[in-house]
């Protein structure tokens, strides 16, 4: 059983850059063979953030059973499901924790082809796959947000896996890992979306900051430059940026998100301790910010934040905020005491993720998105799954179980 978590978690870090149906498939392979070992372990040791999770679900439930009967608010629960992964991840890890490393560089080496995938698609207008030509990069999962949002979490962990993992422990040389840092920061540049590159920016400069000052006033002068050098040699970051610098009132994507915004906080005075219920934000009509032959309505705030005050009410975004605050604290502690490199490193990558996703999603609605969900608590999970229980038995047997 042992050895088929293995290849699962292997699969899974090619999948999760697929059409979300893939990575659906092998989740749900995993998870049943999880519940099988625990039936026949007869043991079962809960993750870290238990709490929090419990906390967020019960807020989803009850929102969704007061406004709307126990239907809803069981279908409501099942709006969570991508964040079994977490639970899977956790439990595969804790049987076998050496394969970290390696299930990290898969995703990272599947992240990067995803990154130079999406550079192609935006540099030469290049989407064969989609019924909608973007101007942004898709990658494989076809969306230019989602595609964002992924590219965010792995850039991170590559980045800090550069910075803090010792050269004894890289399974090949710095200059592949190197590259493959390059490869998925691309993803982020020509995914284009101008909440992830304010994301990713913050991220950057928090895991520099972590490591050293020195290195946190470097990234800084680096930046500008990059940003400059980006500014005069590819079309699409002058494009996207400038709206913003010269008239910002004007910007399609700006003018519509503070209308929604108006709209949420209204909706929100109707309802502040329930919510209107996760599966019930109402349909927008914003023509000129949907995406033709994909969507004919706005669905979502446009933000982490409003939408989950607007669905769940002042409790809902507290539990949220609670769950991404003792994250947040986990990693930065595995970050500051973890006992090997690549536990330190892993966690400041978590520390990364976490912030740039959190910066994107005040002007996002990143935390519904499936893909987006599927990769962040798949990777979190290698960072706050527990060495404690069936971990040291496995590892003494897995060579037999293989």
């Amino acid at each position: 059983m042992i050895a088929c978590q293995r290849y699962l978690l292997w699969a899974y870090s090619i999948c999760v850059f697929l059409p979300i149906t893939i990575p659906w498939v092998v989740l749900g392979l995993g998870l049943a063979l999880s519940i099988a070992m625990i039936i026949k372990e007869r043991s079962y040791t809960p993750p870290p953030l238990i709490g929090p999770f419990i906390s967020l679900a019960l807020c989803v439930f009850i929102s969704g059973t007061v406004g709307h009967g126990l239907h809803d608010g069981l279908d409501s629960l099942v709006s969570l499901r991508a964040l079994l992964v977490y639970f899977w991840a956790h439990y595969a890890l804790s049987h076998m924790p050496s394969e970290r490393l390696r299930a990290v560089f898969i995703l990272l080496c599947m992240g990067a082809l995803d990154g130079v995938w999406g550079t192609i698609q935006q540099l030469f207008n290049f989407h064969p796959f989609e019924k909608y030509q973007y101007l942004q990069a898709s990658g494989f999962v076809r969306n230019p947000m989602a595609f964002a949002g992924e590219m965010q979490v792995t850039a991170c962990v590559a980045l800090s896996l550069c910075l803090g993992l010792k050269k004894e422990d890289l399974p090949f040389s710095k200059m592949i890992l190197l590259a493959l840092t390059g490869a998925n920061f691309l993803g982020v540049i020509f995914a284009s979306e101008r909440s992830a590159w304010l994301g990713i920016a913050f991220a950057v400069l928090t895991i520099a900051f972590c490591v050293s000052r020195k290195l946190f006033f470097k990234t800084v002068i680096a930046g500008i430059v990059l940003v400059g050098l980006l500014w005069l040699t590819v079309p699409v970051v002058k494009t996207r940026l400038e709206p913003l610098l010269t008239n910002a009132q004007n910007d399609t994507s700006t003018r519509v998100r503070l209308s929604i915004w108006k709209e949420c906080i209204s909706m929100w005075q109707k309802g502040p301790i329930l919510g209107v219920g996760i599966n019930h934000f109402p349909k927008l009509d914003y023509k000129d910010a949907v995406v033709p032959g994909i969507s004919d309505h706005l669905t979502h705030a446009h933000s982490n934040y409003l939408h989950l005050l607007v669905t769940l009410g002042l409790p809902g975004l507290f539990a949220y905020l609670v769950l991404l605050g003792q994250t947040f604290f986990l990693a930065f502690s595995n970050w500051k005491s973890g006992t090997s490199s690549l536990d330190k490193a892993l966690g400041l990558g978590v520390v990364g993720a976490l912030v740039s996703l959190s910066v994107a999603g005040i002007f996002e609605y990143n935390f519904g998105a499936g893909h987006v969900r599927l990769i962040q608590w798949y990777v979190f999970a290698f960072v706050l799954y527990s060495l404690s229980g069936p971990a040291q038995r496995a590892e003494a047997h897995s060579s037999n179980d293989a």
